[in-house]
């Protein structure tokens, strides 16, 4: 399980092979962001700003807000 527990911004392509949780902001910027299982989001805001986010697993949100923002969200599990 990987765990983002400060503002990030994307500066690269990442692929996380595992859980993600997430209670921070993160911009995607125009890059590509897969998270091989689940994605939880209980707080801040994921705002994917002209790039790609893609869920192979869930993706639970309680709190916070997603924005697409030009970009694409995949979601291959349950929303």
């Amino acid at each position: 399980m990987d765990v983002i527990e400060s503002a990030e911004n994307g500066t690269q392509d990442r692929n996380i092979s595992a859980n993600l949780i997430t209670n921070q902001d993160i911009n995607l910027s125009g890059n590509n962001l897969t998270v091989d299982k689940n994605l939880t989001q209980s707080s801040g805001a994921i705002d994917v700003n002209s790039g790609s986010l893609t869920v192979n697993g869930d993706y639970v949100k309680t709190g916070g807000s997603l924005d697409v923002n030009s970009g694409s969200f995949t979601v291959n599990g349950n929303l």
